[in-house]
């Protein structure tokens, strides 16, 4: 009896164990039973952003605290993400390294092994068309860089022959098929350049290109880097009409207004190239720098008159009782009357105690006008006898018509 009883009581506590298990399971270790976007993967602390490659043609270098962005196949559970980020080549050029980085999170042990590389045309802001696929690359070499909030990270090279030119472009790193856990993504930049990054995934609610701010609920670029061929040289010239044999970007980064690839500098091209020629009444004319100088005007190596970039001169603008500083465009669009040029108003505000040292070539009786607060129907009717006025606040000036009486002061509200 007495071994049956303690049999009796064993198994009583046996049943009562596993209830209590099957009642009360033990509490999570933190990794998700299923691929999510969740925030496991979300870094903290300050940015700290690697240093860039000076031989690189495109560099967003990655912010070590950064987010990682959800783009692996895990097909365990029928999922599949891609991020992809934009890029932009100023010249024709032969991509040949891909450079990016990446961390894994949500537990487990690192296992991806190949990716899928592909490079998007640009659609509005998006990844248009695919103009190159490399599909399961296993050429590449993955250097650990260090461990993240999230798991490891790790700076992947692929060797690539991309034919690129003018304009702007996506590129999207998918890893390939691993199991779960961990998840792998890519690392997010120091900032965003250009448009920022954009993800899809039909497991995850949005199966189309959708912008990283409402993935990740805020704007991320993810880190790459491009090298390239070695852009072809060509003459650039420089605003002192000096010519060098430099690259398209080169040249563009020194200022200088790049002729082509494989242009010479001798003989000089620079003194021939017409160029924006603007002229104090801020129209432009397409001129020689020698041509500019003599009618002048002032010029800029590289420049067009389409739009005009010449700047437009400012006048006196009436309004009812004040007078302000504005280009005629803008003076109409506020509704003021512009009476002609205006070489210097040292205060326009319109606040201030009266109009102080001015210098105008004006009609006298708009700027009376302008000044006495009459309307700008007057004003505008006013325009008759132009001559050089010299307006002191404060005190009588010299003029054809006698002394002009003081200005009524004028108190900020």
């Amino acid at each position: 009896m007495t071994n049956q009883g303690s049999l009796r009581i064993g198994c009583l506590c046996l049943g009562l164990c596993l209830m209590f298990l099957l009642l009360c399971p033990v509490p999570a270790t933190g990794t998700p039973d299923r691929p999510t976007l969740g925030p496991a993967h979300r870094g903290s602390g300050p940015p700290t952003v690697l240093p860039g490659a000076r031989d690189a043609w495109w560099d967003e270098p990655p912010d070590l605290n950064g987010l990682a962005m959800t783009s692996e196949i895990i097909s365990e559970f029928r999922y599949e993400s891609e991020t992809a980020n934009d890029f932009y080549s100023s010249a024709s050029v032969t991509i040949l390294e891909a450079v990016w980085w990446g961390e894994y999170y949500s537990g487990g042990e690192p296992d991806v092994s190949a990716f899928n590389l592909r490079f998007y045309d640009d659609s509005d802001g998006t990844p248009g068309s695919l103009i190159a696929e490399y599909l399961e690359s296993s050429q590449v070499d993955a250097i650990y860089i260090g461990q993240g909030i999230g798991g490891p990270i790790y700076e992947y090279h692929a060797p690539v022959s991309v034919d690129i030119g003018v304009g702007s472009y996506w590129f999207s790193v998918q890893a390939c098929d691993h199991v779960f856990p961990p998840q792998w993504g890519r690392l997010a930049a120091g900032q965003v350049t250009g448009y920022e990054s954009v993800s899809r995934s039909r497991f995850l609610g949005f199966p189309d290109w959708t912008a990283s701010s409402q993935v990740f609920g805020e704007p991320l670029d993810a880190s790459q880097r491009f090298i390239v061929t070695p852009p072809l040289p060509g003459a650039c010239c420089f605003a002192d009409l000096h010519c060098e044999s430099l690259g398209d970007a080169h040249c563009r980064g020194l200022g200088g207004a790049w002729q082509g690839p494989e242009s010479i500098c001798d003989p000089n091209p620079c003194p021939s190239i017409p160029m924006a020629c603007c002229f104090p009444d801020g129209h432009c004319e397409q001129l020689l720098q020698a041509a500019c100088d003599e009618a002048g005007g002032s010029s800029g190596i590289g420049t067009s008159c389409d739009p005009n970039p010449c700047p437009q001169p400012t006048g006196a603008c009436c309004f009812d009782g004040y007078c302000a500083v504005e280009t005629e465009a803008n003076c109409l669009a506020a509704g003021g009357v512009y009476q002609i040029w205006l070489t210097r108003v040292s205060n326009p505000d319109p606040k201030a105690h009266g109009l102080r040292t001015a210098v105008l070539l004006v009609d006298a009786d708009a700027m009376q006008a302008c000044r006495t607060g009459f309307s700008r129907a007057t004003a505008a009717r006013s325009v008759s006898a132009k001559r050089a006025l010299a307006v002191h606040t404060g005190t009588d000036s010299p003029s054809p018509h006698g002394p002009r009486p003081r200005p009524p002061a004028r108190h900020a509200a």
